[in-house]
């Protein structure tokens, strides 16, 4: 299994939508409520998914790939909430259990190392017990906090 990951650009938006549609309904299913999730997915290039007082220029969209494949996609963003963590705001794969999301979230952890950043924050909405689960295995077991209107809880980990 080789997994890549790689700034979104506009090819690989045609492949990106089925999968972000995919994202909405599983969430909607998840949370019994509609996940506003900006259509078409590169309108999330202009901003529209950025933390509060979020730049621009600090926010990426990723392409997942397996084996050559198109099987996800990141929001990450740099230097939220404070400059020394990066954040990974969304992290979505149209297909679990074979390994793709570790491997994954791996490469994103050695990007962000790179980039000179010591920690990396999530949230993850508090309905979402396999995701709770799955960023628990990967290192992410100290709570920031849980936000009651979004009903998330504020996940953090050392790199």
């Amino acid at each position: 299994m080789t997994v890549t990951i790689t700034p979104t650009i506009p090819a690989d938006f045609s492949a990106l939508e089925p999968i972000r549609l995919q994202m909405s309904e599983y969430f909607a299913k998840l949370s019994g409520e509609a996940i506003q999730y900006p259509k078409p997915i590169e309108s999330v290039l202009s901003g529209s998914s950025l933390p509060p007082n979020g730049k621009l220029e600090n926010f990426e969209l990723l392409t997942i790939y397996a084996n050559d494949s198109i099987v996800g996609f990141a929001e990450t963003y740099y230097g939220y909430p404070n400059e020394q963590t990066a954040y990974i705001g969304l992290l979505y794969l149209a297909k679990r259990g074979k390994g793709y999301g570790t491997e994954a979230v791996g490469q994103l952890l050695n990007r962000f190392r790179l980039a000179g950043y010591s920690r990396v924050g999530l949230g993850v909405l508090l309905c979402n017990a396999c995701g709770l689960r799955f960023w628990h295995k990967q290192g992410f077991d100290r709570i920031t906090g849980v936000n009651a209107e979004t009903k998330t809880v504020g996940l953090v980990k050392k790199i």
